[in-house]
């Protein structure tokens, strides 16, 4: 998630406040990042999973650095540091506590882990005077669930976490350059159908539901490819076996993490992302700046990234059929996947600027701080990662 600080940390500090950026883990990326934005950078030892003893004197740290630091505002991002940040903001008497809510992962856990991931969400509500979802169907989610009052949620702008970067993912030259290497690349003409997948390979993502709709549309376009482009982290036998489906599978590309990816999308005909639930799916519009529509589930956070029928279409959640069918319109109806392309683009100009998110988040911030009684002339605030 660090790579979504960008341009937000220089425009709070732009605008007087006193950034410090808490991360569990000091790499070159964050590194980099903080000295970019303008922002002292402390490390705060936290571990992505549940443990119960790790959590209690990760939050016991916490504490300590607040007390020392005692900033004006907290601002957690994931769902591991609103918990612990939270907990310790509100134990520590940080005045005015921010919660950035990208992504309900509870919505795909089951049973126990159910449970836990419910029960750390409501604390985590609890401790904060305010929560920053990035898309309205995360927000409503959020309160339909119990999450948090819906009193207590907004939606920064038009959603998103950062906004998309409009000078990087254009249309010129290079981008068209580098797409027509990557077809070369994958062995394909400039003609050749091409369905692209981009994100971590897992279950949450779609993985079984990929590996399925590919199949089916293989069947009836037996020329067409499937490039896939992200992190493996399968754990489970049945991510395992998907992956080993697709790599069997005729017409699969899977390439791994990839840079550059603007040129990559311009490379594609279609976005296909089977995803069971996402924060907004900012990769969405990465797509759709470069004029590629999506296909995917109707699931919080898709809803907000596509318009169904005019910059995409998403079926209702586990119809693999919808999938493999709304992907072959596309690839045979050249002027409805242009069109579709075309009103992305539009959308993605219109309503997702970076600019006008950062301004969005900062406002929220301000706004937060004032309702707390809060001086915002000059404030310091907290990150946490």
């Amino acid at each position: 998630m660090v790579g979504f600080l960008r341009g937000h940390i220089a425009t709070i500090k732009a605008s007087g406040f006193e950034p410090v950026i808490f991360t569990p883990e000091v790499t070159p990326l964050v590194q980099q990042i903080a000295a970019d934005e303008g922002a002292e950078l402390i490390a705060a030892q936290m571990k992505r999973d549940i443990s119960l003893w790790n959590d209690f004197w990760s939050t016991i740290r916490l504490m300590r650095l607040l007390s020392n630091l005692r900033p004006d505002i907290t601002v957690t991002i994931g769902p591991k540091a609103g918990l612990l940040g939270g907990v310790a903001s509100f134990i520590s008497g940080v005045p005015c506590r921010i919660q950035t809510k990208w992504g309900i992962r509870l919505e795909t856990a089951k049973g126990l882990q159910r449970f836990i991931l419910t029960l750390a969400d409501k604390v985590a509500g609890s401790c904060a005077h305010l929560i920053l979802c990035d898309s309205q169907s995360g927000k409503d989610r959020t309160a339909e669930l119990g999450l948090a009052p819906a009193r207590k949620i907004q939606v920064v702008a038009n959603g998103s976490a950062n906004g998309i970067n409009i000078g990087r993912f254009e249309i010129n030259p290079t981008t068209r350059a580098a797409a027509k290497a990557f077809r070369s690349e994958l062995g394909l003409t400039d003609s050749a159908p091409l369905v692209g997948f981009v994100g971590r390979l897992n279950l949450d993502k779609g993985l079984v539901e990929l590996n399925t709709a590919w199949s089916l549309i293989k069947a009836e376009r037996p020329e067409a490819t499937l490039v896939i482009i992200g992190e493996d982290e399968c754990r489970s036998v049945t991510e395992k076996a998907a992956l080993t489906q697709l790599k069997q599978a005729a017409g699969v590309k899977l390439l791994g993490p990839r840079t550059g990816i603007e040129g990559l999308f311009l490379a594609m005909d279609v976005f296909l992302m089977p995803s069971h639930r996402e924060g907004f799916g900012v990769v969405v519009l990465e797509a759709a700046a470069m004029e590629v529509p999506t296909v995917g589930f109707s699931v919080t956070g898709m809803k907000d990234s596509v318009v169904n029928h005019s910059t995409g279409v998403l079926v209702e959640m586990g119809d693999v059929t919808g999938l493999a069918r709304a992907t072959l319109n596309y690839l045979n109806q050249p002027e409805l996947r242009k069109l579709h392309g075309a009103n992305g683009r539009k959308r993605v100009h219109h309503d997702f600027k970076q600019s006008t998110v950062w301004r969005g988040y900062f406002e929220a911030f301000r706004g937060a701080a004032e309702a707390q009684n809060l001086d915002t002339s000059k404030l310091k605030w907290t990150l946490r990662t």
